[in-house]
């Protein structure tokens, strides 16, 4: 029922959400041009990141150094961007961004709405903690053993308003 509760009441600036002040300005205010990207190496490093979208970092960070080595004298090749710095450019010029949630470390819930405030999960009774980083500090350091990422659907419902062939 907490659940039903939560839904029944909820808006934009919910805790829960984990929405923050910059996103829910750019939701409120999208861009509304279409975004044209002149420089190559800004160009191949969003296709990459997005080709990868499911690996790790460490895929893109990869394959953007075996781009700096193989082709040193490329066009552009200096636009190539991090893999924080591709995420925050799409972030900054789509509007789409992302909300991370704490979960389960077996992937049983996450500790949002009525579990926000758990330690354990209601099903297994894992600790949602980094168990050895919490003992290793005697129980002062709490690092999140998992998480997982939302990509909302309102900015990306917005960014394909911004073209003719996708709106």
């Amino acid at each position: 029922m907490d659940f039903v509760s939560l839904i029944k009441n909820a808006c934009l600036e919910d805790l829960i959400t984990k929405m923050t002040p910059a996103m829910l300005v750019k939701l409120r205010n999208p861009v509304r041009m279409l975004l044209i990207i002149e420089n190559m190496g800004i160009r191949h490093s969003i296709q990459s990141y997005l080709s990868l979208k499911h690996a790790a970092q460490q895929a893109y960070n990869g394959i953007i150094a075996s781009t700096w080595s193989n082709f040193p004298e490329a066009h552009n090749i200096d636009g190539c961007l991090s893999f924080k710095a591709v995420q925050s450019f799409l972030a900054a010029n789509t509007g789409i961004d992302h909300v991370l949630h704490d979960m389960c470390p077996n992937s049983c819930v996450g500790f949002t709405g009525p579990f926000a405030n758990l330690e354990n999960c209601p099903l297994c009774q894992k600790s949602r903690w980094d168990e050895g980083r919490l003992r290793e500090s005697n129980g002062c350091v709490k690092t999140r053993a998992k998480q997982f990422l939302t990509l909302l659907i309102s900015p990306q419902l917005q960014a394909h308003y911004r073209d003719l062939k996708t709106a």
